[in-house]
């Protein structure tokens, strides 16, 4: 979808991408049927994680491991109505489990994402760019939350743990598809410096 997918050209001269927009002469046909879309954008950068038992026995209020039912629809499982995939909250409660700080950075950022794929077929050219910009501040504020000095600081190691969320969250055809609609309908537009600062630190 988004946002680090998408390179956010800001008027500073910062761009914000994970990922490249496509051009006009390469929008992407969200059309399975006509052409190959990998079900993954390359290899899973995760690090080793805590065992799923030991999640369960430190957060025993998380919803369960939907397991393939929640690669049916684009959707997913969100059992518990907080904006992000269950199967993706348990990664973040696995990839950062002594942090509570970096959990709700990552699923600040997952949930905007989310949103993006889930509604970028019926979203105008203006939602899409707003829920873009959530995504931009999202990582924003994960870099604060991450311990930088300020929004600028930490650039690369909150790329990089954007960039493992973004492989548990686009883990089927569809919502890759669903990513590089997003990536189109934003493609080109100019955001000013402003519209992506982090105006609600995490705490």
């Amino acid at each position: 979808m988004l946002m680090l997918s998408s390179v956010l050209v800001l008027l500073c001269g910062c761009s914000g991408g994970g990922g490249s927009t496509p051009s006009a002469e390469e929008e992407p046909n969200p059309d399975p049927t006509t052409g190959f879309v990998p079900e993954n954008p390359g290899e899973d950068p995760s690090p080793d994680m805590i065992p799923v038992d030991e999640l369960d026995r430190l957060f025993p209020n998380l919803p369960p491991d939907p397991g393939e039912a929640g690669k049916q629809t684009l959707e997913g499982i969100d059992a518990d109505g907080d904006g992000v995939r269950d199967d993706v909250q348990r990664w973040i409660y696995r990839r950062y489990p002594n942090d509570e700080l970096k959990r709700k950075a990552m699923l600040r950022y997952a949930k905007a994402l989310q949103a993006s794929i889930v509604n970028v077929d019926r979203d105008s050219r203006d939602q899409v760019r707003a829920r873009v910009l959530d995504g931009f501040r999202a990582e924003r504020c994960a870099r604060l939350a991450f311990g930088g000095v300020d929004q600028f600081d930490l650039i690369d190691e909150v790329a990089e743990a954007v960039r493992e969320v973004q492989f548990q969250m686009l883990n089927t055809q569809e919502r890759v598809i669903a990513d590089l609609t997003v990536d189109a309908k934003f493609s080109g537009q100019v955001v000013g410096a402003e519209e992506s600062t982090c105006t609600d630190p995490i705490r």
